[in-house]
């Protein structure tokens, strides 16, 4: 998947906030639907007329949107939702539930709120970012505090606040090398204190001391709770770096447990390429490193015999995707003036 532009985002199944802004700035975590196309997934392995792979999107009214733009009957079309959460305990309508279908969600709460199986994996998916950028061997070791995409306040005054190194904005650059060098920046640094979720389970992920940022507004607690519940900490926020330490150290250092990563992929929807899986068996303690390598050559003369390779089968099925959104849109757009035709009339 290349980075994003107004035509793709128009018909492309794999849907995230923000994603028809072509060169604005991109919010970190939906973003990282981007990097999951381009290094884990191949092909979809379940049938949907969208896919959300990363965010706190499960709600009525993303659903019937996703549907209405890409011409999709309202009645019988399907969203897709992997390792994602609710906005709040409301959970989904009736109609909206019709139309939704679930590969893991986030955390408990989410879980509980669509009363689905308690066996139902859970994790966010950002937590497989270790196994698609490599942890710098060397850290940068200074201290970060991450603001929200919509954080008012300046760097500076967030500095001062917190008495932080440095200050990273959850607004980026609409780009994956940009994606991976924040990512970077988050595995290396010494603590990481976080007003966007994403960058709390990237540093999370990487094994980094972090804790949740009060600015002063707590964008939809409930997403905060529900992926601290998934961990097995506290949903305990900080409004400084020394009160960040002191949360992590008298609290989430001694019961954060991350879930599996293996089981999360193997939930997904979509095609895992196999070496990233091999990875996270190797991650989850299930694999040793000699198995791992000889899977991997194994692997290696498979790819080598196949026919399509994994990118040109995933471009190539974004061009049968392209032809169908323009068929939908085509038989849409015939059917508004037909509809209109049969109105009746309130002349007399």
């Amino acid at each position: 998947m290349q980075p994003p532009d107004v035509a793709r985002a128009t018909f492309h199944p794999v849907r995230y906030w923000r994603q028809e802004h072509a060169t604005g700035p991109q919010n970190f975590g939906d973003f990282l639907a981007e990097l999951f196309l381009d290094e884990l997934f191949v092909l979809p392995s379940w049938p949907a007329d969208a896919y959300y792979l990363v965010g706190s999107v499960i709600r009525d009214q993303r659903i019937r949107r996703t549907l209405s733009e890409l011409h999709v009957e309202p009645t019988r079309g399907c969203v897709a939702f992997w390792g994602c959460g609710l906005r709040g305990p409301e959970g989904l309508s009736a109609e909206g539930r019709a139309r939704a279908a679930f590969f893991g969600v986030r955390g408990p709460l989410t879980r509980d709120a669509l009363a689905l199986p308690a066996d139902t994996v859970i994790g966010d998916p950002g937590l497989l970012l270790p196994l698609l950028v490599e942890k710098p061997v060397a850290g940068h070791g200074r201290t970060l505090c991450v603001t929200h995409f919509h954080e008012p306040r300046q760097p500076d005054d967030i500095k001062s606040q917190t008495g932080v190194d440095d200050v990273l904005s959850a607004a980026m650059p609409p780009s994956l090398p940009h994606l991976r060098e924040m990512v970077r920046l988050i595995a290396g640094a010494e603590f990481v204190l976080s007003g966007s979720l994403h960058a709390a389970i990237a540093a999370c992920a990487y094994g980094v001391p972090f804790a949740f940022f009060d600015s002063g507004y707590v964008d939809i607690p409930f997403k905060w709770s529900d992926f601290a519940a998934s961990v097995c900490i506290p949903p305990l926020f900080a409004r400084t770096l020394a009160e960040g330490r002191a949360i992590h150290r008298d609290g989430l250092a001694a019961t954060c447990r991350p879930p599996a990563l293996s089981p999360l992929l193997h939930a997904a929807p979509f095609q895992v390429l196999p070496d990233v899986l091999l990875r996270a068996l190797v991650h989850d303690g299930w694999c040793d490193a000699a198995a791992i390598a000889e899977a991997r050559r194994r692997l290696a003369a498979s790819a080598a015999a196949a026919t399509l390779e994994p990118r040109e089968a995933q471009r190539r099925w974004l061009e049968r995707e392209q032809r169908a959104f323009e068929a939908r849109r085509a038989a849409a757009a015939l059917q508004t003036p037909r509809q209109a035709m049969q109105k009746p009339s309130d002349s007399t």
